[in-house]
């Protein structure tokens, strides 16, 4: 049994229980947490994420374009009792009380100084605060690596059955907040895992971890794993290095965390001394998890966020150092309540209606409530988030539709077929791209202009697959064969004569948002039964372009509208002949 193993003989021996005053003093303090949340949500607009995974609480799934589904379900109860803010955060808010009280109680506190240290410390750490209220996938991945930490040394001490369910069912609840919860499970059992290579529950526990997660393994394998797709690939394709990706990084890991007291948390980890096999454990996770984000940003930005999953571990690490080194605490528990104090006003400064400095806590709402003010009942939007923002803040009478043109990418409203609601509808269309006499100014961290203008009995065939199989090239033309399958669940037609055009857009590399050139493409007539296909020859404009090798994508548009990309990408050599590329539908 691991009870018997040189493992548990070096486990931590700490008592059961710290004194019945200091608990009933933690549960005041997270009572006071929550409430501060609650007000900081009720009072602070959604940013435009959280407007986006709001949508997607509307229809609860095992999976999502970019995330797994727990930020879904956690929205969805929240705004069931509240239609606001303050619902949509509700979960979040009372879910980093109770993490503040469970984190409290595992580390034992023993005194009233140890409890006003843990607390300052705790209000001090940026990413803590942040996610006490705003709800994103980093919300609950948060609130799940608290717990996954307090059962993994619950797991070291006793590696019983029971601890061993508990272990695969946190593992299973952090995969599903956020992919990045991987690296704090791989990285805090590779440590200690030689010793653990034996030891059935271990391995059990993770083989229950994954049977829990197959559902969203299915939702993936259904939807031709379009989140790995897009974040293996998609989402740093355009990713060249930089020398600001480390710089950037190394910055984010000092400010994500407290970054007054961040001098004591290096001189923690630039000392790997451990006391059990747990403290091994998270000593590890923290550096290793470090090094391998400095690592990535040599292919593609790190954003801030990622570094979540070594935080708890890196706070626990924290508090033992100073609690053990009463020297420093005076000066450690000063900085961190000033840091507290810094994060309470920048709190406050989110929440204050118009600011003369405004960030991006600013502005949506009313402009949102503006484009309501413009739309009848349907409007439609580029950008996911002004999507969402707008579905939001004009719930439950007025609805928008996604939009997804070359300048922006696809989204979980592709996989809803967002677009189809608007197919044959009268709408108002909100963009930064079009030609209009009316605008609306969108002021938020930076000012922007949207132009909006009235479509009606709008037409789409955003689901014609497209597949240029061959391509032929002269002096000023290209002549394409393509094929045209129809997946929408209707008849679809095309003629020449209409306002729907079909479009190329010549870009510089693949999956590119930009564009070097635009030409209308002429093709015959032709209508489609649902699933049927059809060959055609097409003729395109050679656009005039540097010598080099560039990218064709081809896609339907209504006049007044931009594209959209619906073909596989063809390579254009100048002043050589067009190649045909690799058969890459985005569809």
């Amino acid at each position: 049994m691991f009870a018997e193993t040189s493992l548990a003989m070096n486990t931590e021996l700490l008592p059961n229980h710290h004194s019945g005053k200091i608990n009933r003093l933690l549960w005041i303090l997270a009572a006071g947490i929550f409430a501060l949340n609650a007000l900081q949500a009720w009072l602070t607009p959604l940013i435009d994420d959280e407007a986006y995974y709001w949508v997607w609480s509307q229809k609860p799934d095992w999976g999502y374009f970019d995330h797994p589904p727990m930020v879904a379900w956690w929205i969805k109860p929240g705004f069931l009792l509240l239609q606001n803010e303050l619902g949509v955060r509700l979960i979040t808010a009372a879910a980093a009380a109770l993490g503040f009280w469970i984190l409290g109680n595992f580390l034992r506190l023993k005194s009233r100084a140890e409890l006003v240290l843990y607390t300052a410390l705790y209000m001090s750490f940026v990413m803590f605060q942040i996610f006490s209220f705003i709800t994103t996938p980093d919300a609950p991945l948060l609130f799940f690596s608290i717990v996954y930490v307090v059962v993994w040394r619950r797991f070291l001490q006793n590696a019983s059955w029971l601890n061993s369910a508990l272990l695969g069912v946190c593992m299973a609840l952090l995969m599903y907040s956020k992919y990045h919860a991987a690296l704090l499970i791989l990285f805090s059992i590779l440590p200690v895992f030689w010793q653990l290579r034996r030891n059935v529950q271990l391995y059990s526990a993770v083989l229950l971890g994954v049977v829990l997660y197959l559902p969203h393994l299915w939702w993936q394998w259904q939807h031709d794993f379009v989140s790995i797709e897009f974040h293996l690939v998609r989402r740093s394709v355009h990713d060249h290095f930089k020398f600001n990706f480390i710089t950037d990084y190394l910055l984010a890991i000092v400010y994500t965390g407290s970054p007054l007291v961040f001098y004591w948390v290096v001189k923690r980890l630039l000392k790997p001394r451990w006391s059990s096999s747990f403290e091994k454990s998270m000593y590890w996770t923290v550096l290793v998890t470090l090094i391998f984000l400095l690592l990535m940003t040599f292919k593609t930005y790190v954003q801030a966020q990622w570094i979540l999953v070594a935080l708890v571990p890196m706070f626990y690490l924290l508090f033992q150092f100073l609690r053990n080194k009463p020297q420093w605490v005076a000066t450690t528990q000063k900085l961190a309540i000033v840091g507290a104090g810094l994060l309470l006003l920048a709190r406050i400064y989110m929440a204050i209606p118009s600011p003369p400095v405004k960030i991006q806590y600013h502005g949506y709402k009313e402009f949102m409530q503006q484009a309501g003010q413009h739309t009848d009942k349907w409007a439609a939007f580029e950008r996911y988030q002004s999507t969402s923002l707008f579905n939001f803040y004009n719930y439950p009478h007025k609805q928008a539709a996604n939009i997804v043109t070359i300048e922006n990418r696809k989204s979980q409203y592709d996989i809803w077929q967002s677009e189809e609601m608007l197919q044959g509808n009268d709408f108002t269309y909100f963009s930064q791209f079009i030609q209009s006499q009316d605008s609306l100014m969108l002021h938020s961290a930076r000012t922007e202009s949207y132009k909006y203008r009235k479509i009606e009995d709008f037409q789409t065939l955003y689901l014609i697959a497209m597949q240029v199989l061959e391509a032929e090239s002269t002096a000023d033309s290209i002549f394409l064969t393509i094929n045209l399958e129809n997946h929408h669940q209707r008849a679809v037609s095309y003629t020449p004569e209409g306002t729907m055009k079909l479009y190329a857009n010549f870009t510089p590399e693949m999956y590119a948002l930009e564009s070097y050139c635009m030409e209308e493409v002429q093709i015959p007539a032709f209508q489609l039964e649902p699933g049927q296909s059809v060959q055609l020859r097409a003729k395109l404009p050679r656009c005039a372009l540097q010598d080099g090798k560039h990218f064709i994508y081809l896609g339907f548009a209504q006049e007044g509208i931009p594209m959209k990309i619906q073909s596989n990408h063809l390579q254009i050599y100048y002043p050589h002949s067009p190649q045909t590329g690799k058969s890459s539908q985005t569809n």
